[in-house]
């Protein structure tokens, strides 16, 4: 472990690629992530609700086991099983064209572009980051961001399964101070989520509808228990300045009126949010003249 740190260090190329590398990996898992997760937390809801309202009963060993492990891999169209050679990410997209390779149905071009994403952000958090604990933490937390950002666009979720667990891991990070103080970091976590919490209210007072979800509030919170609240003010203007400017690209291409469709506001946050971790104070200093 010592000499593949002295490695890192002393070429720096060598973490660039291996970050990349594992960054390709990650991204193949992600994808399931993103397809499965959200089945998984229906299933979950239909199951609850059942017992609850219909008073229905599950019975033990009926239900085929559907989780990030089993069933393996396979084409939507076909139900053809992936092999090891059809799972290489980006190069077996690649290779295939795009396609089944038994009943040639396309694949979406999204699988190889969360890989390749996933590969750039690692390299970039690798080149950024000082190679020590907080580069492994750095490259936990892109990852899920990567996952709740397509989810919440998918499905407009945010699920607890990972924004409950990023909010304890922060606050557990810097309990020795990794990026900030404990008090700082217990601070942003209830701020975040307060903040948050408030614009809810005051949306459903005004438009007399859902705007923000719950899980936007638990991100934030998450975001302030690892970055401390001086992070929150350039994250949700940050996010606010992404989210603005997305909809009116999307309402003026798609021609759609504003109200008749939602937008996710996780994608934003969590975009703010990994920006500032890669910037930091020279990003509060170019946005508001000032460092926290």
């Amino acid at each position: 472990m010592y000499e593949l740190t002295m490695l890192f260090q002393h070429f720096p190329a060598t973490l660039w690629f291996t970050s990349g590398l594992v960054g390709l990996v990650m991204g193949s898992f992600l994808n399931v992530v993103i397809y499965r997760l959200p089945i998984m937390i229906e299933a979950n809801w239909n199951r609850d609700y059942d017992v609850t309202v219909n008073e229905g009963e599950i019975t033990a060993g009926t239900e085929k086991p559907f989780n990030l492990a089993v069933p393996k891999s396979a084409c939507p169209n076909c139900k053809y099983e992936l092999s090891s050679l059809d799972n290489i990410p980006v190069i077996s997209w690649l290779v295939l064209g795009g396609q089944c390779r038994k009943c040639k149905a396309d694949i979406s071009i999204r699988y190889p572009t969360v890989e390749l994403l996933t590969a750039v952000l690692s390299v970039i958090v690798a080149m950024t980051v000082p190679s020590s604990i907080n580069l492994i933490f750095s490259l936990i937390l892109t990852w899920c961001l990567i996952a709740l950002t397509a989810i919440d666009f998918d499905k407009m979720l945010l699920p607890d399964r990972i924004t409950l667990p990023l909010i304890w891991c922060g606050l557990f990070l810097n309990m020795n101070s990794l990026w900030v103080s404990p008090a700082d970091a217990i601070a942003g976590a209830i701020a975040g989520y307060l903040v948050l919490l408030f614009a809810i209210w005051v949306f459903e007072k005004i438009f007399k509808k859902d705007g923000l979800g719950y899980g936007d509030a638990k991100l934030f919170a998450a975001l302030g228990a690892w970055f401390g609240w001086q992070s929150l003010l350039v994250i949700i203007s940050l996010s606010i300045a992404f989210g603005f400017t997305f909809i009116l690209l999307a309402v003026y291409s798609n021609k759609v009126k504003l109200k008749d469709k939602q937008y996710p506001f996780g994608p934003f946050l969590a975009a703010s949010g990994w920006l500032y971790m890669i910037l930091g104070s020279p990003l509060t200093q170019m946005m508001f003249g000032v460092e926290f």
